[in-house]
């Protein structure tokens, strides 16, 4: 027998073939072909030794057989080498380092740490939009002014770079990473204020993945890009527009509007809670009018009148349909009414919120607001049942359930600090702490520590010890926030620093 080898099989002298019958041989055992080991794959196809297709941000290995892409490990040469401009690789890493542990609690850190960063080393588009909301996250934290400017500015030029490449940007290929790009800019845009261009991104963002879907079922090659959208981008797509829907009828300038159109008959809450919003954006944009065209302390007494008008016919039109309502669900395995009424006292808290809000704001004096704590109560009260019904065990659930986020931070936050009233804002302030317990969530501590600290500043400036109504507090005691970092705690002053 030779004792040559070829790949890792042994084998025969030919002429020693006919000493089988009598000699046994013994061979080697059978290796696998050696083969060069993968350092660029993706960490699930590694510990599953196989070949990674290294597609960006989830391969299509992973995507296809259903498993969960645990992304790339960066080599050293490339966190380095990321880009040659300093100021640019000074706010990546701003964001990376900073940013991006202060939004875990916005949203899954695999968002952050696997799919945008990792998007972030590779694709342009998705790095300036990284950059651009690293750079204005350093500029919030900074003291000096003119850091905050500068900080500011060169965060507006990474976007408008983003917004570069994603007009560029063409090609199946680039549709993931033009999603992610599109969340970043939804998210810039919410955070410096831009609520309206916000919502646009998003709703861009969405029809994108409608028309690619449609492609998807058309086209086989497709199958693990439509798969990865709709683990990854289409879940992400969701929160981040209820996140800023939430919040859009808290704020001026939403959507402009000729007009609110409302149904006889509304269909569901999701229904209701639609033309509400519709109502409040309206009536948002006609408040910012008032304040150019009616100097203080003159006042559009037909806007007042207009919206008293319509959001008490969508009132009425609401309270029809809750009279009628199949209030049960099956989400939680029995019936149940516990996510019906989430999103009842949700949507009833928005409706008073805009109440109160058209009928003060228009005036621009915090006084205003003293002929209104019955609203004010009336708040509470609905807080108090939603914080009883959040609660319950089965209340698990409820966004997906009605189809859109239930809260009611906001709207107690409100109360906390445009009422004047000592015992109410109080009152609101511990609905929200009282919440901490069910959800975890770390707003339900520093709201009311942020509205005790502005309560006990008032209340030092009162005509009595001890007041108890708004009126023992002049109105020469208020005080207004301009601005907060609610991750900085003042030893001295017992709170955050303000």
């Amino acid at each position: 027998m030779s004792s040559d080898t070829t790949s890792g099989d042994a084998a025969l002298d030919i002429n020693t073939a006919h000493d089988l019958s009598v000699q046994p041989v013994t061979s080697k055992p059978r290796r696998k072909r050696h083969a060069p080991k993968v350092r660029s794959g993706c960490v699930t196809c590694k510990q599953r030794r196989i070949k990674c297709d290294e597609t960006k941000p989830v391969c299509k290995r992973c995507a296809v057989s259903d498993r969960e892409c645990a992304g790339y490990q960066v080599p050293k040469a490339l966190v380095f080498g990321l880009v040659n401009d300093k100021e640019e690789q000074w706010s990546f890493y701003y964001f990376r380092d900073r940013t991006s542990a202060e939004l875990l609690t916005f949203m899954d850190h695999r968002f952050w740490n696997t799919l945008v960063i990792q998007a972030g080393h590779v694709r342009p588009i998705v790095r300036h939009a990284l950059m651009a909301i690293g750079s204005w996250h350093e500029a919030v934290d900074h003291e000096d002014y003119a850091r905050r400017r500068d900080r500011q500015q060169f965060a507006l030029q990474q976007y408008n770079k983003a917004i570069g490449c994603a007009l560029k940007a063409d090609g199946q290929g680039e549709i993931d990473e033009l999603l992610l790009a599109i969340i970043l800019f939804a998210f810039f845009d919410n955070i410096r204020g831009e609520w309206a261009t916000s919502l646009t991104h998003l709703q861009s963002g969405r029809r994108i993945m409608s028309n690619a879907n449609k492609m998807a079922r058309q086209v086989e090659s497709s199958r693990s890009w439509s798969s990865t959208v709709q683990r990854h981008v289409a879940p992400i797509f969701d929160s981040v527009h209820q996140a800023v829907a939430c919040s859009m009828p808290l704020l001026s300038r939403c959507l402009p509007s000729d007009g609110v159109a409302l149904p006889s008959k509304l269909k569901s809450l999701r229904d209701a809670r639609y033309h509400l919003h519709e109502i409040l954006h309206t009536i948002s944009e006609k408040l910012d009018d008032t304040y150019e065209n009616f100097p203080w302390p003159t006042s559009d007494t037909k806007t007042i009148l207009e919206g008293r008008q319509v959001l008490c016919q969508w009132h009425d039109t609401f309270q029809t349909y809750l009279s009628q309502a199949k209030r049960h669900c099956l989400c939680s395995g029995a019936s149940s009414t516990c996510h019906f009424e989430l999103g009842m006292y949700h949507i009833q808290m928005q409706y008073l919120f805009g109440r109160l809000r058209l009928e003060c704001e228009p005036f621009r004096q915090e006084t205003s607001f003293d002929a209104l704590n019955h609203r004010f109560e009336e708040l509470v009260r609905f807080a108090e049942l939603f914080l009883q019904a959040l609660g319950r065990d089965d209340a698990v659930g409820a966004q997906q359930c009605v189809g859109f986020g239930v809260d009611y931070i906001g709207v107690m936050s409100m109360v906390a600090l445009r009422c004047r009233d000592p015992r109410i804002r109080r009152e609101a302030a511990d609905v929200v702490r009282r919440g901490y317990a069910i959800t975890k969530h770390p707003a339900h501590l520093y709201v009311p520590e942020l509205c005790g600290y502005l309560t006990k500043l008032e209340e030092m400036k009162a005509t009595v010890p001890s007041p108890q109504h708004c009126s023992q507090i002049p109105n020469t005691a208020r005080v207004h926030i301009v601005s907060s970092n609610l991750f900085i705690w003042d030893e001295a002053n017992q709170t955050y620093d303000m």
